[in-house]
């Protein structure tokens, strides 16, 4: 089956969706996609996928992939999905280990693990992952050894199982406000963890604790390091300043507020 059949036939779709979808079911570029020559079991294979996105299902989850940094990390539906403007956080995160010779990071409500295990692979860095889900903690795992990540992995509400400091502390909390969940898009709603997405009543809950601890957990002149929803980066910025110095806001590739950033005073 040519391209220009499977448009036809999935016509519910935009063609620049399924050029993307078959791109990333079969791991070619959107070219290959465009020119490639698709036998009965690729048709078995796609038609299948797009019956299962016609529900509302992430491919992402059909597929059990998500590619970030570069990289591929194994996913289903105890974890989030790694986003690309998380990313940002992980290269300020990155760009920060570097210039100040850190030695030691957290990488906190970890859930695939796609932030610290980038980290440590492009870093070296000392790594620690935790998150409260035991279901989180079994992708992260996964991930960790599927990559050849030298990383230590824990289950922890938040630092009530951690007993050590860090240079930098890395997280993608919870922080959806709780009466926004319902408004989500169906894929998200209806497929990603709850567990990953609630940030309570105003979506700030976590970050409140997170702030509020972090200083018993960080070296002298350790850094902090989130990302936020659009809207939340100036209530974080100065839940920060309570503890933390020369807190910034750094925008996404969509030049949304994305990730602040703060070192302990």
């Amino acid at each position: 089956m040519k391209y220009s059949e499977i448009v036809k036939k999935y016509s519910s779709f935009n063609s620049y969706d399924i050029l993307v979808n078959l791109s990333y079911i079969f791991d070619i570029t959107p070219t290959q996609a465009s020119f490639k020559d698709y036998s009965k079991k690729d048709c078995e294979r796609i038609n299948d996928v797009f019956l299962r996105l016609s529900d509302g299902e992430p491919l992402q989850y059909i597929l059990n992939k998500a590619y970030f940094y570069s990289r591929t990390f194994y996913v289903d539906n105890r974890v989030l999905i790694p986003r690309f403007d998380t990313e940002i956080l992980v290269e300020q995160a990155i760009k920060i280990i570097n210039e100040k010779k850190f030695n030691s990071c957290l990488d906190l409500c970890c859930g695939s693990g796609a932030i610290g295990i980038t980290i440590n692979l492009e870093t070296n860095i000392k790594t620690d992952l935790t998150d409260i889900s035991t279901d989180a903690l079994e992708v992260s795992s996964k991930n960790a050894k599927d990559l050849g990540a030298n990383v230590n992995i824990y289950q922890s509400d938040l630092f009530n199982s951690i007993n050590k400091k860090y240079d930098i502390i890395v997280s993608n909390p919870p922080y959806i406000a709780l009466s926004d969940i319902k408004t989500l898009e169906v894929k998200v709603k209806d497929f990603e963890p709850h567990l990953a997405l609630d940030g309570k009543e105003d979506g700030l809950y976590f970050y409140r604790r997170i702030i509020e601890e972090a200083p018993n957990y960080l070296n002298k002149n350790g850094y902090i390091c989130f990302e936020v929803a659009e809207l939340q980066s100036e209530s974080v910025k100065k839940l920060l300043k309570n503890n933390f110095k020369n807190v910034r806001i750094v925008k996404d590739f969509n030049n949304i507020n994305r990730v602040v950033i703060g070192e302990l005073c």
